[in-house]
């Protein structure tokens, strides 16, 4: 596979239909999903989430993960993450959804870079509420910190496999803006 799309899911039965329809409807096909569930074996919200990725088994090429107990979303990335074997990482949370084109190769076409975001559509009730445009800084990481330069979501983080090898996954003890961390830990020595 050129791409692993990791999808890790905690109380999101009744969205990742949404995340799953929108992998059915990409141009580009050569991908896996791993589905990583974080809402604990057995429990109602697991069977549930079961059931749906079930419904997408002979469209889609889906790993289904289920965690024992609920660990936090950057433990569902790093099980993700471990269970993938794409050239390339794409991260979708359950209640996000790609346009069709998403996951074309960018990344395969510019060598120079590691880490690809773009801008990221915000819609509520199916409307669209506002359009996020990167805004583009010399110095990423500062505007991570202050917020000024809004990537959208853990959606719309695309890189190389090879990023992982400098910064080893995503820091479990961070229950909350994992995704922030691990972008100043990536952006630090990738472009």
């Amino acid at each position: 596979m050129k791409v692993s799309v990791i999808i890790p899911t905690h109380k999101g039965s009744n969205s990742i239909k949404k995340a799953l329809n929108s992998l059915v409807n990409q141009t580009y096909k050569d991908f896996e999903v791993i589905v990583v569930d974080d809402n604990g074996e057995g429990t109602d919200e697991q069977i549930k989430t079961q059931y749906a990725i079930q419904q997408y088994e002979k469209t889609l090429d889906i790993k289904y993960c289920v965690h024992k107990s609920n660990k936090n979303g950057a433990a569902a990335r790093n099980t993700g993450i471990n269970r993938s074997c794409g050239e390339y990482i794409a991260f979708l949370d359950d209640d996000d959804f790609y346009l069709k084109s998403r996951l074309q190769c960018e990344l395969e076409n510019n060598k120079k870079i590691d880490v690809l975001f773009c801008a990221v559509l915000i819609q509520r009730n199916g409307k669209l509420i506002e359009i996020v445009k990167p805004n583009y800084s010399n110095d990423i990481q500062k505007s991570l910190i202050l917020n000024t330069s809004l990537f959208g979501t853990g959606s719309n983080i695309f890189f190389r496999r090879s990023v992982l090898n400098d910064v080893k996954g995503f820091d479990e003890t961070y229950s909350r803006r994992q995704d922030n961390e691990f972008l100043l830990r990536v952006l630090g020595n990738h472009p």
